[in-house]
């Protein structure tokens, strides 16, 4: 059944980013001291009073066994406790409070604006195959994608400022604040990373349409006089549409990745930006955190698209 597939995932996704999870909890304290690091900060030529430190290790349970430690941070999360950063020594809760809708929203417009500028290129590509205007999109999608988002990013931040001399409004106001003003402080990154991320996707969806466009079923509903508009977006695009949207759920990693070059390229207080920032100042408890919510992301967003492939080809329910 379809269900056990998708429970069996689910258990293997859990442990999945449990066995990370608990890498990166022993690998990050391999390189250095937490306790050491909250007395004496990040700076050079700093004093560290020994007796302090190990006042700090006992406090936070730095001193006990490595899987005791593992299994209290375990808990906390169950209970709701996420821990304070070691730099700030503000609650983590409070910052992804703030930050997660930043990047969730990013995230997720970005994907649909790779999908608005790859679905119909990709369409258009497949349908009219080794004609001149099909081979002038692809290499102009050959060279967005070796394009850096980042680049690309400041590219575009100078060149809406001398040709247009529009100034985009800094940092990022919430929506309920001011609409406006939100629109025009995201528009710039969704749309380089969507155009980034579009450059992949649509060649995927001009390979998935070739495929399909050979099977048996679409020359019988060619042969039965149908428009080809007809063939093309009931037939054609329904069965092409379950592999793409597959490849855009298992792209998450790179979605991500994406997220946290525009939001430091573009200055905007997400996640991205604050684990960025967290891994340069060994801020050990946020970059726990940080590979928790990767890792939860990326499973939760391929069983989501496993259930979606699911109804759009049914052939899937049938795995057990």
């Amino acid at each position: 059944m379809f269900v056990q597939y998708l429970v069996r995932r689910a258990i293997g996704g859990f442990l999945v980013v449990l066995i990370a999870t608990f890498v990166v909890f022993t690998f990050i304290r391999l390189a250095g001291d937490p306790a050491a690091l909250i007395v004496g900060g990040t700076g050079e030529n700093i004093t560290i009073n020994p007796a302090r430190v190990e006042q700090v290790r006992r406090e936070l349970g730095l001193d006990r066994p490595l899987i005791i430690q593992f299994f209290d941070f375990l808990g906390g999360l169950v209970t709701g406790g996420l821990g304070n950063s070691y730099v700030t020594g503000r609650p983590i809760a409070d910052e992804l409070r703030v930050r997660l809708p930043v990047t969730i929203e990013i995230a997720f417009l970005s994907e649909f604006m790779a999908w608005v500028f790859a679905l119909p290129l990709g369409l258009f590509s497949a349908l009219r195959r080794g004609r001149f205007t099909e081979g002038i999109t692809r290499v102009f999608f050959f060279i967005a994608s070796a394009v850096p988002a980042y680049w690309l990013g400041l590219l575009v931040l100078i060149a809406v400022l001398l040709v247009f001399g529009w100034r985009p409004p800094l940092g990022l106001v919430p929506p309920t604040q001011n609409l406006w003003t939100h629109l025009q402080q995201i528009i710039l990154p969704i749309v380089v990373l969507g155009f980034v991320l579009a450059a992949g996707l649509v060649r995927f969806i001009r390979n998935a349409v070739l495929e399909v466009l050979q099977e048996p079923f679409v020359q019988v509903a060619r042969a039965k006089g149908l428009a080809e508009s007809t063939v093309v977006l009931r037939h054609v695009l329904r069965n092409a549409f379950a592999p793409t949207i597959a490849f855009s759920g298992l792209r998450v990693g790179y979605l991500l990745g994406g997220v946290v070059i525009v939001e430091t390229t573009f200055n905007l207080p997400g996640l991205g930006l604050f684990f960025v920032d967290a891994v340069s100042r060994r801020d050990f408890p946020v970059i726990q955190i940080a590979v928790l919510i990767l890792g939860s992301a990326f499973v939760i967003i391929n069983l989501l698209t496993d259930i979606v492939t699911s109804f759009l080809d049914p052939r899937l329910r049938e795995r057990g």
